[in-house]
């Protein structure tokens, strides 16, 4: 069975397949990462969760039939699993109030999240078809939340050349990333 991404085709139902599950591997592993993350705050435990998911998908691969119900299972599984972590950690340690606190989480909160996950994963997607130089900047702006002097300094390039290349960077973005992601993004900040 194919799945289909944006950037990749996943056959899922041959384990042997390992150019194609490596795909899926690296499409997916950090949104899910930064999903398990959001919550279990647990960098670690986040990345132990989803390597145990995708070894999972390697060992047993689902049937799934189109990328939008690989997407969809791979958050139910990871959110699951997260779930499980956070009812072990209960058993062993006092962590009682974190329970609580997913316990309390409503279906729009974990919406909510996936949303977030899926805006960064593809504002980080449009950054990477940037020109070199408006990537560093934005990088190096945006995600790095450094000034506009550190990032002159950094880059060895003068102030209003960083101005430039972050207003076109911009630009560039506007034009790759649909209006539906920056509208979240307005939403998520405010």
């Amino acid at each position: 069975m194919h799945l289909e991404s944006e950037h990749i085709t996943v056959n899922l139902s041959n384990k042997k397949d390992f150019d194609n599950i490596e795909d899926a591997f690296h499409n997916f592993y950090s949104p899910l990462c930064y999903f398990a993350f959001q919550l279990i705050n647990s960098k670690e435990a986040a990345e132990d969760i989803v390597t145990d998911f995708f070894t999972r998908i390697w060992q047993k691969p689902p049937a799934l039939n189109n990328s939008r119900v690989f997407r969809s299972y791979c958050y139910t599984a990871v959110r699951n699993a997260c779930i499980n972590h956070l009812k072990q950690q209960q058993r062993f340690s006092q962590k009682e109030e974190q329970w609580q606190q997913l316990q309390s989480l409503e279906q729009p909160a974990i919406l909510d999240a996936i949303i977030q996950t899926e805006t960064m994963r593809a504002l980080n997607a449009a950054i990477e078809t940037l020109p070199a130089r408006c990537r560093s900047v934005i990088t190096s702006l945006y995600k790095e939340g450094k000034s506009i002097r550190e990032t002159a300094d950094e880059l060895q390039i003068a102030v209003e050349t960083v101005k430039s290349l972050r207003q076109y960077g911009l630009k560039l973005l506007r034009k790759e990333m649909p209006l539906e992601l920056w509208l979240a993004m307005g939403l998520l900040a405010g």
